[in-house]
């Protein structure tokens, strides 16, 4: 992937994206905005264009590493490194979204990247990008971490496909779980089925370090009532 900006000098107008963090070698490598075909690689790049998000193609589908590019910085960080998470399951990170300005972004993956990460199925992920230690990282909350099905407390979220809606800003996202996430019934009186297509919708009512939970939408889109923080809620 390569940037053309027509601000820059002649000699620096064509830049690589795709570049391997320092950490990984720093090679250019072949990739897709977002996660490729069926991804979400209109969300892939920021408002200004300071941001890519992209996964290296590595010719088989999802399985290459999800990165992000801030070419203000020169700098490129992977999301889907593990952080406390046991690296179990298969590596399958794709992109859904991210803000209008590329501070934070949304994947889905199969591997165990954070501790309290469920052991199968795909769990959503929060990445918010900060500077760490003078160099760009990704900060990683599992959004559905916590299932609440009480005939099967080892269910897992089990998130689906790409997500029904992220606002530009990226304090609300709404997706779809087969996993039970939020026990309580939504304002039409509807509740979340385990094994079914519920859809539900995280808000982050605090700030972009304090992440919430999701909470589960009514059939014609209307929120039930507030959340708790930190715990999801489903839709029909």
């Amino acid at each position: 992937m390569y940037e053309w900006s027509a601000d820059l000098p002649p000699e620096a107008r064509l830049r690589a994206l795709s570049v391997l963090p320092a950490g990984e070698g720093g090679a250019t490598v072949k990739a897709d905005p977002g996660s490729g075909e069926g991804s979400a690689a209109e969300r892939a790049i920021s408002a200004d264009g300071s941001r890519v998000f992209w996964t290296e193609n590595t010719g088989g589908g999802l399985g290459g590493g999800l990165y992000v590019r801030d070419t203000s910085r020169g700098e490129t960080a992977r999301l889907d490194e593990v952080q406390g998470g046991f690296g179990t399951g298969e590596a399958k990170p794709r992109f859904l979204g991210a803000d209008a300005d590329g501070a934070v972004a949304y994947f889905t993956d199969t591997q165990n990247l954070t501790a309290d990460a469920n052991e199968s199925g795909a769990d959503l992920y929060r990445c918010a990008v900060v500077v760490e230690g003078g160099e760009l990282a990704c900060e990683l909350t599992d959004l559905t971490a916590r299932t609440v099905n009480p005939a099967d407390p080892f269910e897992s979220a089990d998130v689906q496909g790409l997500p029904a809606g992220i606002s530009a800003d990226g304090e609300s996202l709404y997706f779809v779980a087969e996993g039970v996430l939020d026990a309580r019934a939504n304002r039409e009186g509807g509740s979340a089925a385990p094994g079914q297509p519920n859809l539900y919708l995280w808000r982050d009512r605090r700030s972009a370090s304090s992440p919430r939970s999701p909470k589960r939408t009514g059939a014609t889109g209307a929120c039930g009532s507030p959340p708790d923080p930190g715990a999801p809620s489903p839709s029909t």
